[in-house]
């Protein structure tokens, strides 16, 4: 077969696939077209021109009326981000300045239009991810889990940004359901230990992790008292669990937040940093500061 006729098979294949995820009759087909999808996505095969169509196939099943295809959506759509082609960058806004601009050296040229490529790509995933988050708040627990990884992944990539993951997952912690809070405290092990997915990449570094900590910092303080209990519990369970856990992660809650802005509840957000008003700032530190217990950390944080 010619490399063209190849891909006209290929492209035939994914069309068939793409109708059967997004309306097929059958619960059982959808689902298992969608996971189909994210098997291709994991192998790397799916054409870059037709990321955008299979994030909006792949998204549009997540509000699915069947569990199964919910979850086989959230975790093809998991794995079309974490294998994409354009690198761990996917933030809108940095692929429209980095597509744009007068670029003389033809190189630069060639670089812009691949970025200019990525940014449908980016968009269809900043569409999604909304109904990845409304995922948390069904009383499924599969529903929660499979959207809780899926947010973290698009966070780890830069879909969303660093602090956004902890703010829709700290109410989880406060749920009456334990299968609920036990997939959120899952949840928050992944984010803290930074880790995707095997076969994926982590899209952070150091920026997604200061992102999270100080998001969660925030959260200790926050105007909703569900999420400012669950916050300071997850804090206080992480100290008694791995005593001077706190103190190592000062450093980077110091260097997320900021003083100038936010009001009572959620923290503003935007490049890992999270703007707080002085009252709540001194609310943050005072609680973190309190679970400071060794003297040897105590005179650190003095010094």
């Amino acid at each position: 077969m010619t490399p063209a006729g190849a891909a006209k098979s290929r492209d035939a294949l994914l069309d068939i696939l793409l109708t059967r995820a997004a309306r097929d009759a059958a619960a059982y087909t959808r689902a298992a077209a969608a996971a189909a999808l994210g098997a291709a996505a994991a192998a790397v095969a799916l054409p870059r021109s037709a990321l955008p169509r299979v994030v909006g196939v792949l998204g549009g099943r997540l509000a699915d009326r069947a569990a199964a295809v919910r979850r086989a959506a959230a975790a093809a759509l998991e794995a079309v981000v974490a294998h994409n082609p354009y690198g761990p960058a996917l933030g809108v806004g940095g692929l429209r300045r980095a597509a744009g601009g007068a670029l003389p050296l033809p190189a630069l040229q060639r670089l812009a239009a691949y970025y200019a490529g990525a940014l449908p790509f980016a968009e269809a995933l900043a569409v999604a991810l909304p109904r990845a988050a409304a995922l948390l708040v069904t009383p499924a627990t599969t529903d929660v889990a499979a959207g809780a990884a899926l947010l973290i992944t698009a966070t780890q990539f830069g879909v969303a940004p660093p602090a956004a993951a902890p703010a829709a997952l700290l109410p989880l912690l406060a749920s009456p359901s334990p299968p609920v809070v036990a997939a959120g405290v899952a949840a928050f092990a992944r984010l803290l230990g930074g880790g995707a997915r095997a076969g994926g990449g982590g899209g952070g570094g150091t920026a997604h992790a200061r992102g999270v900590v100080g998001g969660l910092a925030a959260a200790t303080a926050d105007g909703d008292p569900r999420v400012a209990a669950a916050a300071r519990a997850l804090f206080r369970r992480l100290e008694a669990k791995a005593p001077g856990a706190v103190y190592n992660l000062l450093p980077e809650a110091l260097s997320a937040l900021s003083v100038g802005g936010g009001g009572g509840g959620a923290a503003a957000r935007g490049g890992g940093g999270v703007a707080l008003d002085e009252r709540r700032f001194r609310l943050v530190m005072a609680f973190l500061l309190g679970l400071v217990a060794s003297d040897r950390h105590a005179e650190a944080v003095q010094q």
